[in-house]
């Protein structure tokens, strides 16, 4: 006797920001420093005009953090919405005081990386479109030769 088996996808954690709000608040924490304000100023500016609920949750989440002593790079780190790839960028970039500059750097990984999965699923629907043109010319054959 055959049982069922179902493969789940493991859940991300829900407080983990999409590529998309991930350059969404990059590029407004990098406009704010251009501005020359304040990592915790920049937060509240996050906060007020992030394009989701998940980019302003996790600005005052880190305001938070901000406020009670943590850099920048460990306040992105406790609030487990960026890759390590990011968080490491960030605190590289205030070890050595060119946070401006990795931000810009981040952005331009994250964008080549949607813009990567963007070619994958154009591919992939191209092949999904190939199979499918194969079986309905199959089963067309198949008939006619009845």
């Amino acid at each position: 006797m055959f049982t069922k088996c179902v493969f789940r996808r493991q859940p991300t954690p829900t407080n983990h920001l999409s590529n998309k709000d991930a350059q969404d608040f990059l590029q407004k924490l990098s406009m704010a420093l251009l501005a020359d304000t304040t990592p915790q100023h920049a937060m509240e500016v996050i906060a007020e005009s992030g394009k989701t609920p998940a980019v302003r949750n996790c600005a005052r989440a880190v305001y938070a953090d901000l406020h009670s002593g943590k850099t920048l790079g460990e306040a992105l780190e406790t609030s487990k919405s960026f890759d390590a790839f990011i968080v490491r960028g960030v605190q590289f970039g205030e070890t050595t005081g060119r946070l401006i500059e990795m931000t810009h750097i981040l952005l331009k990984a994250l964008k080549a990386d949607a813009a990567a999965a963007e070619e994958k699923a154009k591919e992939t629907r191209s092949l999904g479109l190939a199979v499918l043109v194969g079986l309905v010319v199959g089963i067309v054959i198949g008939r006619a030769t009845k």
